[in-house]
């Protein structure tokens, strides 16, 4: 999700406040970040290093021999569903959480850092799961993939998951984080935009869906890469006044 850039009232990223940080929506991101060009393409090299990570730790998982020419296999042939989602995602978090380690020392803007990664493996996880749990009713209730009007039924169904789970994760992450960190109470509300990034959701419910087809398998190619943006935000994380 996106998070509103720091109006930093000290003259130094290393210098503390005495004011207590809020936690809100608004426009950080690699774009827009106030970091130096430096600093946002050191995290955006540790978000890579993250998501790469993950994919290869996929790759040994599946019994392949790790080297580039079988992690190549891997990422051309994977289906990228709730476990493969869950995974990238924790290696983005964590390369964007390291890097915005090494680029901002001040204490306020890690623990800023730290606070989002929080919301950002719920924004990940909480949706794909209840993608994943809505296919398998789909299963249990056995509306068929075969038929355009069980994929049309499974389809509508998935992207009520994708929205539900959205606010689902938005809700308890909120309140993880304000017992984590013990913030007084706040509430971080979903706008329209944070839809936005969970390409994901949509693509593996697209798999979900219909399975078989081809286009929707080279179109989710690119979740690793959507998968970059969470650890990207948190990186540029700053704590607001």
């Amino acid at each position: 999700m996106n998070i509103t850039l720091a109006k930093y009232d000290t003259v130094s990223n290393n210098t503390v406040s005495k004011k207590e940080p809020a936690f809100k929506h608004g426009g950080e991101s690699f774009w827009k970040s106030d970091y130096t060009t430096k600093d946002k393409l050191i995290v955006a090299g540790t978000t890579v290093i993250g998501v790469v990570s993950s994919l290869a730790a996929l790759t040994k998982a599946q019994g392949y021999k790790l080297n580039f020419k079988n992690a190549r296999k891997y990422f051309e042939n994977a289906d990228f569903l709730f476990k493969e989602i869950v995974a990238l995602g924790a290696g983005s978090c964590l390369g964007g959480l390291a890097g915005g380690y090494i680029i901002d020392k001040n204490p306020q803007n890690r623990k800023a850092k730290r606070r989002e990664a929080v919301m950002q493996i719920g924004n990940i996880t909480i949706p794909i799961a209840t993608v994943a749990g809505t296919n398998k009713l789909c299963d249990l209730i056995k509306i068929s993939e075969k038929t355009a009007k069980g994929q049309a039924t499974r389809a509508i169904a998935c992207l009520g998951a994708i929205v539900g789970g959205i606010y689902l994760a938005n809700f308890a992450m909120n309140k993880l984080s304000n017992v984590l960190f013990k913030n007084k109470k706040e509430e971080r509300d979903v706008k329209a935009t944070d839809l936005a990034p969970h390409f994901d959701d949509v693509l593996a419910s697209a798999k979900y869906v219909a399975p078989r087809s081809q286009v929707v398998h080279y179109i989710s190619r690119l979740v690793p890469f959507a998968l970059m943006i969470p650890g990207n935000e948190i990186g540029n994380k700053k704590a607001q006044y």
